[in-house]
């Protein structure tokens, strides 16, 4: 893929993102209840579990995972922003150079 390919790719998948956060089941399920309340919910049953014990590692692994997928979502934005910036720089000037 040439980086004008990849850009319009992280283009478009920035843009699955925002359309999905207009998405009121999107909302309530994944960026209110599993972003926030599910998150709370687990640091709630930390202190229910002895540190290290099976248990309590179960419930970090939950957590990372949770904050796996927000820098996912996050990466999105960002990288979908840039690449915005450097398609506009390229309509710009087609013969120039993307610094990579």
């Amino acid at each position: 893929m040439t980086d004008k390919e990849i850009h319009k790719v992280n283009v478009e998948r920035a843009n699955h993102f925002r359309l999905l956060q207009t998405n009121i089941n999107f909302q309530a399920l994944v960026l209110d209840h599993y972003f926030n309340e599910y998150v709370l919910e687990l640091h709630n049953q930390l202190s229910e579990y002895t540190r290290n014990s099976e248990q309590y590692n179960e419930v970090l692994r939950k957590l990372d995972a949770i904050s796996i997928t927000k820098s996912y979502f996050l990466g999105l934005k960002e990288t979908g922003r840039w690449s915005e910036e450097e398609l506009h720089f390229l309509m710009i000037n087609p013969n120039g150079d993307i610094d990579d």
